[in-house]
């Protein structure tokens, strides 16, 4: 367990495989699990929390009926197909599959939502932004985000990504920034935040069983 001090800092690579088993033990598919990993190392690397985006997310997933829905695509328009708000991972997923169709970002404008913890999207919208060498203006309530693939180019507001919000966010092609705004090697966010994605790693931990004691330690070490 992480040190239970007021912030704890972690190299990214670590924040991305506590995010990974986070998102697996919350009942994310290994391959959503390490789309989630991405995520939150892409946005601790811009110095934006991350892994306390994460947390919320996968908080609201443990609650909310049909919180992981796949979006309804209708033109430019993508919606829930349910009650509940579009998840930020699943819809970044379904955004950079369709990124270069005419119902994708590349093509023109696209109007998503309601979808929830939009933040999270953000570092879907830079994948699609490296392969087509474009950059992309993210709006929503609150928040402006110019994102290339460089990263993080441009914000307004950053308070407002970390809002526990559920907006409708427009996704534009812009002319690509000639920088980002930063790139960190490691980012510190608060212990509660860490201990919390611990406690739904730990479930993907395989409990011990008694032949697995037995094996454990030295003994078995082969000293040939």
């Amino acid at each position: 367990m992480h040190d239970p001090c007021s912030e704890s800092r972690m190299s990214l690579s670590e924040i991305e495989a506590l995010a990974l088993k986070a998102a697996r033990g919350a009942g994310l598919s290994w391959g959503m699990a390490e789309e989630a990993g991405y995520a939150t190392r892409w946005l601790a690397e811009q110095g934006i929390d991350g892994p306390a985006l994460l947390l919320i997310r996968l908080d609201q997933l443990s609650t909310v009926t049909g919180a992981a829905a796949p979006p309804q695509i209708n033109g430019r328009r993508w919606s829930p197909t349910g009650p509940a708000a579009l998840c930020p991972l699943v819809t970044g997923v379904a955004l950079n599959d369709f990124a270069m169709l005419p119902e994708g970002p590349v093509q023109g404008s696209v109007r998503v939502g309601p979808v929830a913890t939009p933040a999270l999207l953000l570092p879907f919208v830079a994948m699609i932004a490296a392969r087509s060498d474009a950059g992309f203006r993210v709006v929503w309530d609150g928040c402006v985000a110019i994102v290339s693939k460089a990263g993080l180019c441009r914000i307004s507001a950053s308070a407002a990504m970390m809002a526990d919000a559920t907006e409708v966010v427009r996704i534009s092609p812009c002319p690509p920034p000639a920088s980002r705004l930063r790139s960190l090697a490691s980012f510190a966010t608060t212990a509660a935040a860490l201990r919390a994605l611990d406690i739904y790693a730990s479930r993907t931990y395989v409990p011990a069983s008694e032949h697995s004691r037995r094996g454990a330690g030295a003994a078995d070490i082969d000293q040939s």
